[in-house]
């Protein structure tokens, strides 16, 4: 037996566990476990004529062994609507976006690349209406700033479904004498997939403290809206942090001259 980190889920979402019959109720979280060579599982639910939705596997993203493929079919036509077997770039989780042609069913099928399975082929499918989101992450969770040498802090952008409102970045809460001026994420150019802010201290400013980074979603004036983002880092699979770590070491003594 073993164990390991899962997401928390949220309350509204329809939950099936291995065994259970899927009903078709969106949104919908499938617990699987791949126990046999070539195996395939399907779920079906009723889809609303040119409504968007998404299915996104996670399995490796949690530290399980799971290679998806995601193939999304209308039964009546045979027609595959829409597949993928990575989601990005280095990532091995499926998931993939599609449009109901009709109103009917549609079969929702998750495989494994390699045909193989064992106790941690797991997995997680999700199956819900598409809408644009975003993500903001980064690489640590504790950063030292010096008065002699400004922290540069990258701040990764995951746009989802579409994504293309403008997003203001923000260091918040940080400690006394530390300064970051707010970065602009545009859908488009060099800041739509990485920001950078820039963490400067004042003469006086000594110590550490935590802080967080915001982002909020800006209108189509540029004017901010009510809607925002937090920043994560994740101490491990499925455990993110909103909090961060900044540290100012003391000022090194001047030698005194001979």
């Amino acid at each position: 037996m073993g164990w390991s980190w899962v997401p928390s889920v949220d309350e509204t979402v329809h939950r099936v566990l291995p065994g259970d019959e899927f009903e078709g109720t969106l949104p919908a979280l499938m617990f699987g476990h791949f126990t046999k060579a070539d195996e395939t599982h399907r779920y079906s639910f009723n889809a609303n004529k040119g409504k968007k939705y998404r299915a996104e596997v996670r399995s490796k993203a949690d530290g399980f062994l799971l290679d998806s493929k995601l193939t999304i079919t209308d039964p009546k036509s045979g027609k595959t609507l829409a597949s993928n077997d990575d989601v990005s770039s280095g990532g091995y989780d499926a998931g993939v976006d599609f449009t109901a042609a009709e109103d009917g069913p549609i079969d929702v099928a998750i495989s494994e690349m390699l045909g193989e399975f064992g106790p941690r082929h797991f997995y997680q499918l999700s199956i819900r209406e598409s809408k644009p989101e975003c993500q903001l992450s980064i690489a640590e969770d504790h950063f030292v700033v010096t008065q002699a040498k400004p922290l540069e802090l990258s701040v990764s952008v995951n746009r989802k479904s579409g994504f293309q409102s403008k997003i203001r970045v923000a260091a918040t809460d940080l400690p006394e004498g530390i300064q970051a001026e707010p970065v602009v994420s545009e859908p488009k150019g060099d800041t739509a997939k990485t920001i950078k802010l820039k963490v400067t201290a004042s003469d006086n400013a000594i110590g550490h403290g935590r802080f967080r980074i915001l982002g909020t979603i800006l209108d189509a004036d540029d004017q901010p809206t009510k809607e925002t983002i937090q920043a994560t880092y994740n101490l491990r699979p499925s455990v993110p942090l909103t909090e961060f770590w900044l540290t100012v070491p003391p000022v090194p003594a001047k030698e005194a001259s001979p």
